[in-house]
């Protein structure tokens, strides 16, 4: 069973469609039996479907990657073969206003020199921490989390409701179940009961 991928603007009628026809069971199958092939075959699509979307997301980040990659590549050889005498006609072109102006405009934007204010780069950034502990204790950030899996541990150990948890009473959730391949119960033969 296929179901058509395109967007659709009422979600029940892609539905409907996919499942229009409950009179397409297979000769002597049960209802139970064709419900069970149908999720089956869903699960199996839906599975196929995000496999090969993850596919074409991985392909086209790599893609990307290269791409970009080519392109800095040739803004630095750019830069590095003709930058010198390009800033050498542009600083020219300055000298020529008599200073009064620190950059010119060019056909795609200007250029000119700019000052760059000083500023801190983080070298190692355990001994910033260290540091910032002892001097300047705002400037450090404590980001705490939880371990769900030491309280839920917990819980089923002693019993007790941590503060701040609200208890999800067990229930029967209905849901098949496949591993990918199907089985067959006594009585059922392999002619026509997937």
């Amino acid at each position: 069973m296929t179901i058509d991928l395109a967007p659709k603007d009422d979600v029940l009628a892609a539905l409907e469609a996919a499942f229009a026809d409950v009179s397409k069971q297979k000769h002597g199958e049960s209802l139970v039996q064709w419900y069970d092939r149908v999720w089956h075959e869903l699960e199996a699509e839906a599975k196929a479907i995000e496999s090969y979307r993850d596919g074409l997301i991985k392909n086209i980040k790599e893609q990307a990657e290269r791409k970009l990659n080519e392109v800095y590549r040739r803004i630095k050889g750019l830069q590095w073969k003709c930058e010198p005498e390009f800033k050498i006609h542009v600083e020219a072109m300055i000298q020529a206003t008599d200073g009064k102006k620190k950059s010119v405009n060019l056909y795609y934007g200007e250029a000119g020199n700019r000052t760059v204010l000083a500023k801190l780069e983080v070298a190692n950034e355990e001994l910033l921490i260290d540091w910032a502990e002892e001097n300047l204790p705002d400037a450090v950030e404590t980001i705490k989390s939880i371990k769900k899996n030491v309280i839920n541990s917990h819980f089923k150990e002693t019993g007790e409701l941590p503060n701040g948890c609200n208890l999800i009473p067990e229930r029967q959730v209905f849901r098949p179940h496949y591993d990918g391949t199907p089985r067959l119960t006594e009585g059922d033969s392999n002619d026509n009961n997937l």
